[in-house]
């Protein structure tokens, strides 16, 4: 830089050479313009050594800030789409360091997604769009990132670009992801907990119908003989009525309050032995394969309804593959559901699992309808080629084990479900069943319903059976009918659910009147009845409608047994 003293020379020099041009009256007339000129130029070098350094610093603090911001930053040429420019935080986005390689629209950016991404690309040219969301970024290493872009066009050099930049929302999208999945499978819980408790209603108010009717089909029979009409048409009834019964049970296996008693049950030898049953019933052209690789599967269940959940999944699975050409398979391991797991899926608690997953290549579920295919009658079958029944059925079973079941499809590349069902670390003890007992006797048995046609149904039933019977159709009426006499009754046979008075509220009254009276409770639908409840009223056995005369004959000779053994 010059220093002032060095300036002032100059200006006195040139200002001699100006005086030395010409005559007098030129120096005097021109001498003053061109001194203003000089000083002007001067003043515009030194203002354009001063922009030069201020530029220099403004190069200096975008090119900091250029290269140090999180998020990455593009310049992409529109015409030719090559990435003209980018910082380092987009390499680092794009999971290289070579900053020589050139790049173009089409290199970072999934070969599926391209024609959406091109579309977007012309959008932000024209300037129509000035932010696009979850854009798909493909990294050096084949993984993909999901950006949001917000960009401008910009004229450089009589050129356009698209100045963009990109900041990566994998995180958020994913944490997004997982909360509406969270927020479904919510929805799914107590959309199926409404639909069970309805089911619940249906199947008690059901039950009830079906006892009456059972009943007097069974005493109808007895007064016909054999080769009579009347005795077949009673047995065809009879027969309706099983099969009804079979559906209330499917009813109640929906609403997670099955009647059906778990005991300790090793699951592996009846997956084993369903498996071998599948095999025979279905086609040869569907292969199943078995994975079964399980240290523990010792669990409280019910050997029928673990096989019912293995037979229907494999057969949806057959019936789901074109002309039943296709396979299946298997797979039964222990897993253990940790707190992380369990905090993602509500409807686990953590412990010891054993881990059913049936898989097939068929045609696969339709998401428009897959959080529907655990809806009672909810089917997508021909009509009279399926109930909608079967995977409602299995929801309920697997809820009632105190397990979960989810299923994962694409269309075109088949299912998996997979059932979880908790198990024990060690080895159970198997519970040997009581022989039964013969169903006639004597002793004098006060029954109680709110139901008139049951008391006199039921009543009818034991009277044949060799028991006097005494009946009363409300808990408030049977209370003063036993307060007058309470020596007169053996047995007390009581219905759960009847208005202004439960059956455990008059079997606890009963209790204080003759405290070492058997009382057997008969219900439709155990949503609030616990073993542990029954017990601690008295309850000596419970009876799930609707029940043959034998069942409930057995029934009364347990309790009158137990009682003789107590004496």
């Amino acid at each position: 830089m010059q220093k002032p003293s060095d300036k002032q020379d100059e200006k006195d020099s040139l200002r001699k050479k100006i005086i030395g041009l010409g005559d007098c009256s030129l120096k005097k007339s021109y001498y003053t313009q061109l001194q203003d000129q000089v000083d002007d130029l001067e003043r515009s070098r030194e203002d354009l050594v001063d922009a030069i350094k201020r530029a220099e610093t403004s190069e200096n603090i975008l090119r900091a800030l250029f290269d140090n911001t999180i998020d990455g930053i593009v310049l992409a040429d529109v015409e030719t789409k090559k990435l003209a420019k980018m910082n380092r935080s987009m390499y680092s986005l794009l999971g290289s360091d070579d900053t020589e390689v050139e790049l173009y629209l089409d290199d970072i950016h999934p070969e599926d997604k391209l024609p959406y991404i091109r579309s977007q690309f012309a959008r932000l040219a024209e300037g129509r769009i000035k932010l696009v969301r979850n854009i798909p970024l493909k990294r050096g290493d084949g993984s993909v990132l999901y950006v949001d872009i917000s960009g401008t066009a910009i004229e450089i050099s009589g050129r356009k670009y698209i100045a963009a930049v990109f900041r990566d929302m994998t995180e958020p999208r994913r944490a997004a992801i997982e909360k509406s999945e969270l927020e479904s499978r919510l929805h799914q819980m107590q959309k199926m907990e409404a639909i069970g408790t309805l089911a619940g209603g249906v199947a008690h108010d059901f039950n009830n119908i079906l006892t009456a009717i059972m009943g007097l089909a069974e005493l109808s029979i007895r007064g016909t003989k054999p080769d009579e009409p009347v005795h077949r048409y009673v047995e065809h009834i009879l027969e309706s009525c099983y099969r009804a019964r079979d559906l209330v049970t499917q009813l109640l296996s929906i609403s997670y309050k099955s009647e059906k008693k778990l005991e300790p049950v090793s699951l592996l030898p009846v997956i084993k032995d369903t498996i071998r049953l599948i095999r025979a019933t279905l086609p040869s052209t569907v292969e199943i394969r078995t994975m079964i690789d399980a240290e523990f599967d010792y669990a409280m269940a019910d050997r029928t309804q673990v096989s019912q959940i293995m037979m229907n999944l494999c057969t949806n699975a057959a019936q789901s593959m074109r002309d039943m050409q296709g396979g299946i398979t298997i797979d039964v391991s222990n897993s253990y559901v940790d707190d992380k797991y369990a905090a993602s899926h509500p409807d686990l608690k953590m412990g010891l699992y054993l881990l059913l997953k049936v898989a097939d290549n068929g045609s696969g579920i339709d998401p428009a309808i897959i959080e529907r295919i655990f809806e009672p009658f909810f089917t997508t079958k021909e009509r009279g080629k399926g109930t909608g029944l079967g995977l409602a059925v299995i929801h309920g079973i697997v809820k009632n084990h105190g397990g979960s079941i989810y299923v994962y499809s694409k269309p075109g590349e088949g299912t998996t479900f997979e059932v979880y069902l908790p198990v024990s670390g060690e080895k159970n003890e198997v519970i040997i069943k009581e022989n039964q007992k013969p169903v006639t006797g004597h002793a004098s048995i006060f029954l109680v319903d709110d139901e008139e046609m049951l008391t006199e149904v039921n009543g009818s039933i034991l009277e044949t059976l060799g028991y006097s019977v005494t009946a009363c159709n409300s808990g408030a009426e049977a209370l003063r009918v036993f307060s007058k006499n309470p020596d007169m009754f053996d047995l007390v046979i009581t219905d759960m659910t009847m208005p202004g008075m439960t059956g455990l509220d008059l079997a606890a009254e009963i209790k204080k009147e003759k405290p070492g009276i058997p009382v057997i409770l008969c219900t439709g639908y155990n949503e609030q009845l616990t073993k542990e409840k029954a017990e601690k009223t008295g309850i000596c056995d419970i009876v799930m409608k609707p029940f043959t005369a034998a069942e409930l004959g057995q029934a009364v000779q347990r309790a009158l047994t137990k009682q003789i053994q107590r004496n």
